[in-house]
């Protein structure tokens, strides 16, 4: 997956260099997403849920979302679905799989099957 230079930063965590981008045409904000990969290896890719009050977009967030995301099963450089991470609440969470956007989770929660 290759990122554009518009909007692309690098960020370097634990002596490894990410790329993060956040794709500035999206329609509407409550379905953006921060992508995250590893700088030279095409592995798994990290999206990051911006769609949270408590989550503000700056290198620190993205360095802690990219430590969460190895400590809790990401996979940077290894072939793999891509994960979704979520700050609901003020703390990283995995989203579960098929939701991608937190926002998600709360709408299906008063749903019956």
């Amino acid at each position: 997956m290759a990122f554009p230079k518009k909007y692309t930063r690098k960020i370097t965590v634990n002596d490894q260099t990410y790329l993060w981008h956040l794709n500035e045409n999206s329609i509407d904000f409550e379905e953006y997403h921060i992508t995250i990969r590893h700088e030279k290896i095409a592995g798994q890719i990290l999206y990051l849920d911006l769609y949270s009050w408590h989550l503000s977009i700056r290198p620190r967030t993205i360095r802690e979302a990219i430590l969460w995301a190895l400590e809790n099963g990401w996979e940077p450089k290894e072939k793999g679905k891509p994960i979704y991470v979520g700050y609901p609440d003020g703390k990283f969470q995995l989203l579960p799989e098929g939701i991608r956007f937190a926002y998600q989770m709360n709408r299906n929660e008063g749903e019956t099957p």
